[in-house]
């Protein structure tokens, strides 16, 4: 589906010839004084929305681009919005769920709310050990990180994230081996 503002920034690109500069941003989180939805600049610096909300109640303890169950974190308040930025979120230590070392209670929450009918808590397993057959085996691929498991996680497994790197892992091993196909295929031309 495609939204107004984005039909309204192809017309601007086709007919007057502006590139995507600005885009409204959902600007939230309990640290944050006033929420807002604000048309932003690209490139404006995480510090800068905040303080356009008043600035903070409390001291935000995580920023997160996106939404709370599918975003990323950001790492820094120096940090610009880019144009695929819709928003961001300021969360305080209170509503932080990370835990240190995690320890899975194989509770099967997280194939329970699975939309693709993984089995994510065997993923994440083959994961922590690098077996890249079966990780393929149990489809890690396949997982299009809407959240939902690490969302419902009571031992507070990073699952998205872990299946978000194992992609990672998955495309630079390719990336290697037909690397190493066309080095040897050169070598063979000589």
């Amino acid at each position: 589906m495609v939204s107004t503002r984005t039909c309204y920034a192809i017309y601007q690109a086709v007919y007057e010839g502006k590139p995507v500069i600005e885009r409204i941003v959902s600007v939230a989180g309990s640290a944050l004084k006033t929420p807002v939805n604000a048309l932003t600049r690209v490139g404006t610096p995480f510090w800068y929305l905040a303080e356009q909300c008043g600035g903070f109640v409390k001291t935000p303890r995580k920023i997160v681009l996106g939404g709370p169950m599918m975003g990323i974190c950001a790492t820094s308040f120096d940090a610009p919005n880019i144009k695929g930025t819709a928003g961001v979120l300021f969360f305080t230590e209170e509503e932080d769920r990370h835990e240190e070392e995690p320890h899975c209670i194989r509770c099967g929450k997280c194939i329970q709310v699975c939309p693709m009918r993984l089995e994510p808590v065997f993923m994440y397993m083959y994961y922590s050990k690098g077996d890249f057959e079966n990780m393929e085996k149990y489809h890690v691929n396949d997982c299009f990180e809407c959240g939902s498991c690490a969302f419902n996680c009571p031992a507070r497994m990073p699952l998205t994230h872990a299946f978000k790197t194992a992609k990672l892992m998955f495309q630079a091993k390719a990336m290697k081996e037909k690397a190493a196909a066309e080095a040897a295929a050169a070598k063979e031309a000589k």
